[in-house]
């Protein structure tokens, strides 16, 4: 059964849902990997978790905050523009709401043998 002409309704996305929808983007990208607290404090990277992110949606657009790790030797420049584009591009796709402004912090860089799961064997990738 379709909806009668002319009834219309409104549609409310909440920040969380753009953050995990960034989240999930950031997580689309080989170069990008979550940045965590492991025990005691210590920084960590962790490839079976998605990035963190915060949205603030203001002006029927939003504004993201992720936070992040890289692998090292890479371009970091050419990286963060590239999810940059590519977190704004999903975003947008996945809830309508075009985004004005990626902020990335880099919290963590390691070799890729040091990106591994906590025993040094290899973590596996979300898609």
């Amino acid at each position: 059964m379709s909806a009668p002409a002319g009834v219309g309704g409104s549609l409310v996305i909440h920040e969380s849902v753009v953050a995990k929808s960034a989240a999930q983007a950031a997580s689309e990208l080989p170069e990008v990997w979550a940045a965590g607290r492991g025990p005691l404090g210590l920084r960590r990277v962790d490839r079976n978790t998605r990035p963190r992110v915060e949205a603030t949606l203001s002006g029927g657009t939003a504004a993201l905050e992720v936070r992040l790790a890289l692998p090292y030797p890479v371009p970091v420049r050419e990286v963060t523009e590239s999810a940059r584009r590519h977190l704004s591009d999903r975003v947008e796709l996945l809830t309508g709401i075009p985004v004005r402004r990626v902020d990335l912090q880099i919290e963590r860089m390691g070799s890729p043998g040091r990106l591994g799961s906590r025993d040094g064997t290899e973590g596996r990738r979300l898609a």
